[in-house]
């Protein structure tokens, strides 16, 4: 037994069906593919963000590092001085003593 061929209209209806469903579809798809794009974006500003952040704790770092080297710097060039100025002041205490002798 052969089935009956569809009258033209429920031919019509069915393809009316799988045109609506495969347009369903396709904008599920359509609006996945929005929100994974949409995730990522935001996921690529968070990484952005957190990237500059890091980039700014560096150049603080970097700065105190610099200011710690300097005051370093600043003290051994003073401690030195105290140091020349003491051994001068020494020599000329001997100098003088040795004169007055």
């Amino acid at each position: 037994m052969v089935p009956l061929p569809l009258p033209p209209a429920a031919r019509r209806n069915n393809r009316q069906r799988q045109v609506n469903q495969q347009q369903q579809t396709l904008a599920i798809l359509q609006e996945q593919q929005r929100l994974r794009h949409i995730a990522m974006t935001e996921d690529q500003e968070r990484q952005q963000q957190a990237l500059a952040v890091l980039q700014q704790q560096q150049r603080e770092q970097e700065r105190a590092q610099e200011q710690a080297l300097a005051e370093q710097e600043r003290l051994r060039t003073e401690e030195q001085e105290r140091q020349q100025q003491a051994l001068a002041t020494l020599h000329q205490e001997r100098k003088t003593g040795v004169q007055t002798r």
